[in-house]
């Protein structure tokens, strides 16, 4: 019997080339774990942009809740407050599954240039 898995920690390169056939992203990327928790979150640097990517445990939520919560902070951007800008990826989704252990989501949150 394989011993069933609730949390597991993606492997980076694999998140990167993930994240890099999926997104109109400038390579080369590097990926690095910056938070575990309920969500995880990845950091991925190229010399002018950060990226940050939130991986949530399966089943967390729905896929409209993630799309809810992409709609809102783009209102929020509108109206003029700080806030994480969702990045569509090239199929124009704001998240997308793979196939791990537990299956997760993934959403990328923000863009932002490098300081």
């Amino acid at each position: 019997m394989t011993f069933p898995v609730i949390h597991s920690t993606l492997d980076p390169v694999a998140l990167t080339n993930e994240v890099q056939a999926r997104y109109d992203v400038i390579p080369p990327l590097t990926c690095q774990l910056i938070s575990r928790a309920n969500n995880d979150f990845y950091r991925f640097s190229s010399d002018s942009i950060h990226y940050a990517l939130r991986v949530a445990k399966a089943k967390f939520r729905k896929p409209a809740d993630y799309f809810y919560e992409a709609e809102y902070l783009i209102h929020l951007q509108k109206a003029k407050y700080s806030a994480p800008r969702p990045y569509k990826a090239l199929d124009g989704t704001y998240f997308f599954e793979v196939d791990a252990p537990e299956r997760r989501n993934h959403f990328p949150v923000d863009r932002s240039s490098k300081r």
